[in-house]
């Protein structure tokens, strides 16, 4: 797969999970929008920024390396959180933006509480 294949495939997994949790999920129609996804909780909207991987871990290392400003960072008021596909896992990390530029993501390390669920934090 090239890079907007495992973007589009990493949306869509993941709104595909979401919604059988039971959230409501909104896509913008076209590319130019800051944020891949609106997660509505019943009480609050939520904008999501959309990452996927197909890393393995690297070396001596447990968990996979993730770039997510790769290609720009995004601003606190720009998007909420950060939800990232990682195909090695089959699952995804939901991380809240603190403005973090990469991140050693394991489903069993420092994360583990944002694997494959939405944790509001």
């Amino acid at each position: 797969m090239n890079s907007n294949d495992i973007g589009c495939y990493s949306e869509y997994r993941i709104a595909s999970a979401l919604m059988s949790q039971g959230y409501k999920i909104s896509m913008p129609l076209n590319d130019s929008s800051v944020y891949d996804m609106i997660v509505d909780s019943g009480s609050k909207l939520y904008k999501i920024q959309i990452k996927g991987t197909t890393r393995k871990p690297q070396g001596n290392r447990r968990g996979v390396q993730v770039n997510i400003t790769r290609n720009r960072k995004y601003s606190k008021t720009e998007i909420d959180f950060y939800a990232i596909w990682v195909e090695y896992y089959k699952g995804y990390f939901f991380l809240k933006n603190k403005n973090q530029s990469a991140v050693n993501l394991h489903p069993f390390g420092k994360y583990k509480q944002n694997f494959n669920t939405f944790v509001i934090q």
